[in-house]
């Protein structure tokens, strides 16, 4: 639901002309299940200038607003003088053998007491949860760009937030990205 939303507003910016833009923020509102039947989006430009464009976009079924995000898109600067924090540690990837190098859409891996499996259920535990995916084409024969990819793992990975020893504990009803970077 989100690469797809993400899709919607990709278009719409690139409907203005805008090429000098990239995305920064990225929330949505899952406030209505989305069901396994065809869908729509409709966007809204709610506000350009020569730094932003600001964009809405809802994904409709049967006549019905499912879901609602805001993307807001703005024009790279140079860095802030001085020196700003940065983390000095990042959480480890996989092994490649658990999960090789590849542009090729697979099932996740999950990572739990620095042991890391494709299966869901070797990770029914209170440790700190981790996830390893590849953004999937959200429409069949279309590689994902590099914003819809990250928008769709970021629907995902948002359960990994309340997944304790009795599995998924409650469902997020939103989504908050912040994209310091152009997505990979």
């Amino acid at each position: 639901v989100s690469g797809a939303l993400a899709r919607a507003a990709e278009r719409a910016v690139a409907a203005q002309g805008r090429t000098d833009l990239r995305p920064a923020r990225w929330n949505v509102d899952l406030f209505r299940p989305a069901e396994m039947v065809p869908c729509q989006t409709r966007t809204r430009i709610v506000r350009t200038s020569p730094r932003l464009c600001l964009v809405d976009v809802e994904l409709v079924q049967d006549d019905i607003v499912r879901t609602r995000a805001t993307a807001l898109f703005l024009k790279p600067s140079e860095p802030a003088p001085g020196d700003v924090w940065e983390p000095t540690d990042h959480p480890a990837p996989p092994p490649a053998d658990i999960a090789p190098v590849s542009d090729e859409p697979r099932v996740p891996v999950f990572g739990s007491d620095g042991v890391w499996s494709a299966s869901f259920a070797d990770h029914q535990n209170a440790a700190r949860h981790m996830t390893w995916q590849t953004g999937v084409p959200v429409i069949s024969g279309e590689a994902p760009t590099p914003f819809v990819a990250v928008a769709s793992i970021a629907d995902a990975t948002s359960m990994v937030t309340n997944w304790g020893s009795n599995g998924v504990e409650q469902i997020n009803t939103d989504i908050t990205l912040v994209l310091a970077r152009q997505p990979i």
